[in-house]
């Protein structure tokens, strides 16, 4: 959390450079999709990125799983 918060104040550049740094050497990359994931700033830059490696995608769908209180959400977009 401390790295992204870094990240987070010094702009999206930073940000950008801290997804492809963490794409490397990889082969598949997972989102996980809440209600709130399409509307992420950076959630397509990521995706696209993903995709341009060649990487293979794989969305888990994870708004019917239940938080510390009980609840779910609402499907995403």
């Amino acid at each position: 959390a401390s790295l992204w918060e870094e990240a987070k104040k010094k702009g999206d550049g930073e940000i950008k450079r801290m997804i492809d740094s963490a794409l490397e050497r990889t082969t598949v990359t997972v989102v996980f999709i809440g209600a709130q994931t399409a509307g992420r700033k950076l959630i397509n830059y990521e995706i696209e990125k993903s995709i341009a490696r060649g990487n293979g995608l794989l969305g888990v769908q994870v708004n019917h799983l239940k938080d510390r209180n009980g609840n779910t959400d609402l499907v995403g977009a």
